[in-house]
């Protein structure tokens, strides 16, 4: 949450999504996955992303705002100091990457948020509740690991294809812009795990 910088508020479907791609992409840097992700209703889901945050809301960590149909979750000063050193206590490129996801995330309403999860994670669509989005279990299962947001080297391209994004389109339209979007990040991860791989090697010689 601290990626997310001082004052970011997230929904709980932008904490599970979030949490997914850190586990998911990058489990090596994070000494994770720290979660047991299953495809639920709308995509990855793990309940015991709710006990910790209701674990930190005891320890006095995070805000929880009801005031909306749904909670925001939200960093006060004593959580984001805390997630401020443990973000320094890690080595590049996992920070650079948590701070961009983080803003992925909260940049897209839920509908963009799970059918961009979808296109790219077919695995995690086989029990959607969402049927024209819902993907072949037989597909998925020998869907390739993909790396989906490892990175920054297109971070720019990335941001104009969001732009274009255009929530008023048919479903089919949405979902061939949520492809072409996991596309330009298919991009941007490989780019960044190439230089991920490159920084193991370098220290393992050091």
């Amino acid at each position: 949450m601290a990626a997310g910088g001082s004052g970011a508020r997230f929904f709980p479907v932008q904490l599970q999504k979030l949490l997914f791609l850190i586990d998911r992409e990058i489990p090596e840097l994070v000494h994770g996955p720290h979660f047991r992700f299953i495809p639920y209703d709308y995509g990855p889901f793990d309940k015991g992303i709710y006990v910790e945050l209701s674990r930190l809301a005891r320890m006095g960590k995070i805000n929880v705002d009801n005031e909306d149909r749904y909670p925001q979750y939200s960093l006060n000063d004593t959580g984001m100091l805390a997630g401020t050193n443990t973000l320094t206590e890690l080595s590049e490129p996992a920070p650079r990457y948590m701070k961009e996801a983080a803003s992925w995330v909260r940049s897209l309403t839920f509908k963009q948020l799970v059918i961009s999860i979808y296109a790219h994670f077919p695995d995690m669509a086989v029990n959607s509740v969402m049927p024209q989005l819902k993907s072949n279990p037989s597909r998925a299962r020998f869907f390739p690991k993909p790396s989906f947001l490892s990175g920054l080297a297109r971070t720019m391209d990335f941001m104009g294809t969001l732009n274009e994004y255009h929530p008023k389109k048919t479903e089919r339209g949405q979902v061939q812009d949520a492809k072409k979007l996991g596309s330009d990040w298919a991009k941007v991860g490989q780019n960044l795990r190439n230089a991920i791989e490159t920084h193991v090697t370098e220290h393992d010689y050091e």
